[in-house]
């Protein structure tokens, strides 16, 4: 399962992933999976993307509303995919790193000085759907690659991201303009 999470919207770029998932659809032990609400002002975008599937008769995507646990869903995941267009601080990353996951992702935020401390996956600078579906490929086809990136995620998600580290740069931050 390649999985992403994120409300639809077009800097989320759920369409890009359908895109990637339709060159899968003839292949049945690869299934793609988005978590993420509607919101009324994206309905008309989140139909564009449920056309596009049926249009394709793409058969291998589970789109789940109103997730109440994320993480048991990331958990479940072979490969985390994030085709944003922008993040800041991507948090879904965050908790698919604690989850061990290995990490396909358009190049948004802090991604490519994290990719510098440990290899967790790919970052691709654009969004060419051949170097996505290679990727995915590569880590889906070599199980000790896969594991490396997985560990990789891990680490970094303990070193960065805890709740604990949070909490310290956060205080860190309001006490540095009180």
């Amino acid at each position: 399962t390649v999985g992403t999470v994120g409300n639809f919207n077009k800097i989320k770029n759920q369409l890009f992933f359908l895109k990637i998932a339709n060159n899968f659809k003839n292949d049945k032990n690869i299934n793609f999976k988005i978590i993420g609400n509607v919101w009324e002002t994206q309905k008309s975008y989140y139909q564009s993307c449920i056309k596009y599937i049926s249009k394709n008769n793409i058969k291998n995507v589970k789109i789940l509303h109103n997730c109440k646990d994320v993480i048991a869903n990331i958990r479940k995941f072979d490969v985390f995919l994030l085709t944003s267009l922008h993040e800041s601080s991507p948090i879904v990353l965050w908790e698919a790193m604690s989850q061990k996951k290995p990490i396909i992702s358009s190049d948004v935020g802090d991604l490519r000085y994290l990719m510098k401390l440990k290899k967790f996956g790919y970052i691709l600078n654009d969004y060419d759907e051949k170097k996505f579906i290679f990727a995915i490929k590569m880590i889906l086809k070599k199980s000790k690659m896969r594991k490396i990136f997985s560990n990789n995620s891990y680490t970094l998600y303990k070193k960065n991201f805890t709740k604990k580290k949070y909490e310290k740069k956060f205080l860190s931050f309001v006490q540095d303009i009180i």
